[in-house]
């Protein structure tokens, strides 16, 4: 995740080899200080596959040793890494430049000879493929090769040392173990596959060396994205014991920072923290995605789509569920500016077998819906249905198609689509395996309170995995359509006391869910005043804006052609 993209000034210590000219030194210098560079992961020709990770080992910790000098241009170790496949020894200025955005590449290989470990590298001009500059051999003793790693470091940032930038031979020296790195490299090959077994193999990396800051950011993001927000909480303040936050390089202090405040609910500082680092490296996915994903929360679409525009939609590598992540925001701001058709392009790259409800199925339908092309729905849904998803997939798309026209005020669509959903759970031989709340939301859709009133109340505390709800916790959003239906069917007494239990939720728990969840109440009320207050109070809690909140909620349609919600809802920036 960490990003580096800084700019050479100077370089004091490297040899020249050959510049393929009679330009002087200089001038050289001048061509590689313009030049943006890529730290490849050194090739290991050691014979021992021990050492395989040494040569990623040794490019991460180059990149972050120059992070210190401040005027380096740099590509990221982690974009490096999504695309080095591009790099054809052939032709290596054409892919691998045009999705990383290198210039010039530092690459290097390492070999064994009598006990020590020897590292060779050069600097590389990527459109001529000549070699330019050509680094002394640097040699370490083969049962440390971390302290290695400390020595490559700060031999690198000697050679690109600025005049004026402080660089600490200490931290430089101070590598983690090698072991440690070993089992970091191996939890950020499954992060996003497999969170739960990332997260193992983070905290044995935290175990084997507690000043190793990366571990903590990653296992803090992975229970973060699991929906175990207190687990999260806990690790990431085991980096004030352990780690000296004034001695990080600077991008991995923006990561601190931007994680510090999405824990402490404030989103604005998070997307001003992680806009630093998308400054340094904007091609780079992680980041690019964190702040285009921070840009949607925060309601800024065009934000969103001005950097999510800086990679190429044939980049990004869709081979896991997290990166389609990207391509769900990017189509779904798209979609708000009132580009369909560049959206429906964003959604094609995801391949057929990771296509799911919440990255493709519900942003194609809104996509479709806001053109009135009903036989292309159709399609969609018939796709959705013979997917190989779960029954509560293909239930939330349908849901939410129903819900969709309610927003925009078409009842016959929205009293079909619901009718339709309750239908097809009929059809189903493990209706046991639906929760309640899908069949009591469409019933409250379709108008019919009498039949979604006791389907609702059995909701109440059923475990919604979907929404990161455990058993026995009445979230939010059945807490909503229950009190939603009470007001409905003219029982405010037991409409008052789901709002009490709301309120008690909230005080428990601070998720801004349950103040959307009075929202409703209110809205549905008509107490439109107290209603915009809760939802602003949301806000405020970083509660985030998505395809199905704010403007998009269906319980809030009440709210529409209302000046304060409209002046709320609007996209900011």
């Amino acid at each position: 995740m960490v990003v580096v993209l800084l700019s050479i000034a100077a370089i004091v210590w490297f040899t020249k080899a050959s510049v393929g000219s009679s330009t002087d030194g200089n001038t050289a210098y001048q061509e590689i200080g313009d030049a943006k560079i890529a730290v490849l992961p050194f090739e290991n020709k050691t014979d021992d596959p021990s050492f395989e990770t040494l040569g990623i080992m040794a490019a991460d910790w180059i990149i972050q040793g120059l992070v210190y000098l401040g005027n380096v241009q740099i590509v990221s170790h982690t974009n490096i890494q999504d695309h080095i496949q591009y790099l054809d020894q052939d032709d290596l200025h054409n892919e691998f430049a045009a999705r990383t955005g290198a210039e010039k590449i530092v690459r290097g290989n390492y070999y064994l000879d009598g006990g020590y470990i020897f590292v060779e590298s050069e600097v590389i001009d990527l459109r001529s493929g000549k070699i330019e500059w050509v680094m002394p051999v640097i040699k370490g003793a083969i049962e440390n090769p971390d302290e290695l790693i400390g020595q490559l470091q700060q031999k690198f940032a000697t050679a690109f040392t600025a005049s004026g930038h402080y660089f600490s031979p200490g931290v430089a020296q101070s590598p983690p173990t090698y072991g440690a790195y070993q089992l970091y490299q191996q939890g950020t090959n499954l992060y996003g596959a497999n969170f739960t077994k990332s997260i193992e193999l983070f905290n044995q990396a935290i175990q084997k060396d507690k000043r190793f800051f990366m571990p903590y950011l990653f296992v803090t993001g992975a229970h973060f994205m699991n929906g175990e927000k207190a687990k999260a909480d806990s690790v990431f303040n085991l980096i004030k014991t352990h780690i000296n936050i004034d001695y990080l390089p600077p991008t991995q202090k923006q990561w601190y920072w931007h994680w510090r405040a999405i824990l402490n609910k404030d989103l604005p500082t998070a997307f001003e923290n992680i806009l630093l680092n998308l400054e340094v490296d904007p091609k780079q996915l992680m980041t690019n995605l964190e702040a285009g994903i921070m840009a949607n929360d925060l309601n800024r679409p065009a934000e969103a789509v001005r950097i999510f525009n800086f990679i190429e939609p044939e980049h990004v590598n869709s081979s896991t569920e997290l990166s389609t992540w990207w391509h769900r925001h990017y189509a779904h701001n798209l979609y708000r500016l009132g580009r369909f058709k560049e959206a429906e392009s964003i959604l094609a790259y995801i391949p057929k077998h990771l296509r799911r409800h919440w990255n493709y199925y519900e942003r194609m339908a809104e996509l479709l819906i806001a053109q009135a092309q009903e036989e292309r729905l159709e399609q969609l849904v018939q796709d959705l249905l013979q997917n190989s998803g779960s029954l509560t997939d293909h239930l939330s798309t349908i849901l939410f198609i129903a819900e969709r026209y309610g927003v925009q005020q078409q009842t016959d669509k929205q009293i079909e689509w619901a009718n339709r959903g309750l239908e097809w759970i009929t059809q189903q031989p493990q209706t046991m395996d639906i929760n309640s709340y899908f069949p009591g939301t469409l019933y409250y859709i379709a108008g019919d309170y009498q039949q979604a009133l006791p389907w609702l109340q059995k909701a109440i505390g059923e475990d919604l995995n979907w929404l990161q709800i455990s058993k026995g916790e009445p979230g939010w959003l059945q807490l909503s359509s229950l009190g939603s239906c009470y007001l409905a069917l003219g029982d405010l007494e037991h409409a008052q006391q789901t709002l009490v239990r709301m309120q008690e939720w909230y005080e428990r728990s601070q998720d801004a869910g349950y103040l959307i969840a009075q929202a409703h109440f209110y809205a549905q009320q008509g107490n439109k005043d107290q209603a915009v207050a809760k939802i602003k109070a949301a806000f405020q809690k970083a509660h985030p804006y998505t395809p199905r909140a704010y403007e998009n909620d269906f319980l809030l349609l009440p709210l529409k052609d209302y000046p304060p919600f409209e002046s709320f809802v609007r996209a900011r920036g």
